[in-house]
């Protein structure tokens, strides 16, 4: 690829001598490569603001080739941004082609139809058939393509050939940004500056702006032009707003980057912890809320000294602080939530936990208990409570009437060593906390006192027929019970008389009953007392003597009936004496 010639002039002044020599002396050598495709020219600005550039002749084949290889001229960096352009053809030795057509192409793969079927040599912004402004604001260099086509292709038309074209650049240089403002991030209330500088010719006009919707739109900030520009104090409104600098000349503007205010604020209490009541053994939860910039952390704290001092809860560092199982004895404590970011730390209110205590509940219950007399009896009972319960024993002698606090009784157990007097006592334990008092079931002592004999049967004599009484009594408690026994055998062995049950026995003597031996058995609760024995002596009934036979005078009387009561009388006992002789008879034979 070879390259074009450079030709460097002024805006309204002819080349020099030496370049125009220079010019003509490689257009002869370029005219082949053109012919080719691509060449490119290296050219420098022929002024601050006017820059030529100039290429060879070229030839356009009479062939409406759709893709004809372009025409391309290189165009150097540093001439600032182009404002307008101007294409001059060096006119053909012949006529130009009534349907010419021209394709412009710049660095940055713009591309603009400039010639639509006209015979024209000079395309600028008013001979153009589409605008040029498409190229333009742009920094121009890099390589421009022109792309020439025949369009009528007429066989016996022959092949154009142009002696050259001019690529002529107005250009002027826009401000270069050579420092944009930082991010600032500031507590509330204090300034924030920022900073932006700008080359650019001639001097250039700073503008700043703000933005408060995240960038998509700025306005100017009245009185704001230096390359500093300071808020003077903060506040949590300007947060995230956002601030650039437009740098302007008589060319246009360039604007820097945007820089973002952060406003960092102190935590600031949203929701303050409640107080919180509870039943012991219950949850507690308090929670909080705080905002701040940046977002706060958050830490519980404990005062058990009505907030003269607090403590960290450990791992307590959510806005929830969940506290299970209080007892009676986490009652008064106070929490409060402590937020803290960059800027200052805010502690809420002391929220005050109450729990309240939980009434004895009785888990194990008195009954009633029954003793012999001076022997230990022992009741026990338990409960529950929050706090733990204190208990004290009661009594009561009047059947639950009254009741009488025992001295010393306040343990769990109470022990009596019971004696007669005690004998249906009551008892009861009370149970108390702060929540209440709370007594078990009443429980009845009884006390049973063994028969003692007080009268015991002694030995007793009747006659045949006749009856004879024993008699036993026994104390004790409760009252005791009587049998009444007999021993046929001397005493060897007792057997129970059916319905004997009283403190007195009667028997009817008769001669098998003689020797018989009774005894009484008391017996209660507490045992059982017999008594020794009584024995029964049966006595013959007494024989009458025997009469001498009546004289005559005796029957006649008693045939007349005439002392018939002592007739009688002396009968009755003849009988009697025949009985009983006849009984011992039958026991001597038994014997």
């Amino acid at each position: 690829m070879l390259p074009f010639t450079r030709a460097r002039t002024r805006l309204g002044t002819p080349t020099s001598p030496r370049l125009r020599a220079i010019a003509a002396l490689l257009a002869t050598g370029l005219a082949t490569g053109l012919a080719a495709g691509l060449v490119t020219l290296a050219a420098t600005p022929a002024a601050a603001a006017v820059s030529t550039y100039t290429g060879p002749g070229f030839t356009v084949p009479d062939s409406g080739a759709a893709n004809p290889s372009p025409v391309t001229v290189q165009v150097p960096a540093g001439l600032g941004v182009l404002r307008s352009l101007t294409l001059t053809l060096t006119s053909p030795a012949h006529r130009h082609p009534q349907d010419m057509d021209f394709h412009l192409r710049s660095p940055s793969g713009v591309q603009v139809q400039i010639e639509c079927g006209q015979s024209r040599t000079t395309f600028h912004d008013g001979s153009t058939c589409n605008p040029l402004d498409p190229f333009y604001g742009t920094d121009p260099a890099g390589r421009w393509e022109l792309y020439p086509i025949d369009t009528y292709g007429v066989a016996d038309d022959p092949d154009t050939t142009y002696g050259g074209f001019t690529l002529t650049l107005v250009t002027a240089y826009l401000p270069v940004v050579t420092a944009g403002p930082a991010d600032v991030t500031v507590e509330e209330g204090e300034p924030a500056s920022f900073t932006a500088t700008a080359t650019a010719e001639p001097a250039v006009r700073i503008q700043w702006q703000v933005s408060t919707d995240g960038g998509s739109t700025f306005s100017d900030i009245t009185g704001a032009n230096q390359s500093t520009y300071t808020v003077a104090a903060t506040s949590r409104t300007q947060h995230l707003n956002e601030y650039r600098a437009v740098f302007t000349d008589s060319v246009g503007t360039a604007t820097s980057s945007a820089a973002v205010l952060r406003v960092q604020l102190a935590p600031e209490v949203t929701q303050e912890p409640a107080d919180v009541v509870i039943g012991s053994g219950g949850n507690a939860t308090f929670t909080a809320g705080a905002e701040g910039r940046p977002s706060p952390t958050v830490q519980w704290q404990v005062s058990h000294d009505d907030t003269a001092t607090f403590a960290d809860i450990a791992g307590a560092t959510s806005p929830t602080l969940a506290l299970d199982g209080r007892a009676f004895a986490d009652s008064g404590a106070r929490y409060r939530a402590v937020f803290t970011n960059d800027v200052a730390s805010t502690p809420t209110r002391a929220a005050l936990l109450t729990v309240q205590p939980t009434l004895p509940v009785v888990t194990t219950d008195i009954s009633d208990q029954e003793v012999l007399a001076g022997t230990e009896v022992t009741f026990t009972a338990a409960a529950t409570g929050d706090p733990a319960p204190t208990v004290q024993w009661w009594v009561s002698t009047d059947d639950g009437e009254t009741f009488t606090e025992i001295d010393g009784a306040t343990a769990d157990s109470y022990t009596v060593t019971t004696t007669a007097a005690d004998d249906g006592n009551q008892y009861r334990a009370a149970y108390v906390n702060v929540g209440g008092t709370v007594s078990t079931s009443v429980a009845t002592l009884t006390v049973n006192v063994a028969p003692v004999i007080t009268v015991a049967p002694t030995d007793h004599s009747a006659v045949v027929g006749s009856h004879a009484t024993f008699t036993s009594h026994a104390t004790g408690q409760p009252a005791p019970s009587v049998q009444w026994q007999v021993s046929t055998d001397g005493g060897l062995t007792f057997s129970d008389i059916a319905g004997a049950t009283t403190s007195t026995l009667s028997v009817l003597a008769h001669d098998d009953a003689n020797g018989d031996r009774f005894r009484a058995v008391h017996t209660n609760a507490g045992g059982q007392a017999i008594t020794g024995t009584g024995t029964l002596t049966v006595l013959p009934v007494p024989v009458a003597p025997v009469a001498a036979a009546p004289t005559a005078t005796e029957a006649a009387i008693a045939a007349t009936g005439a002392n018939s009561g002592v007739l009688a009388l002396a009968a009755l006992l003849t009988i009697v004496a025949g009985v009983a002789a006849a009984a011992l008879g039958r026991r001597r034979t038994t014997a």
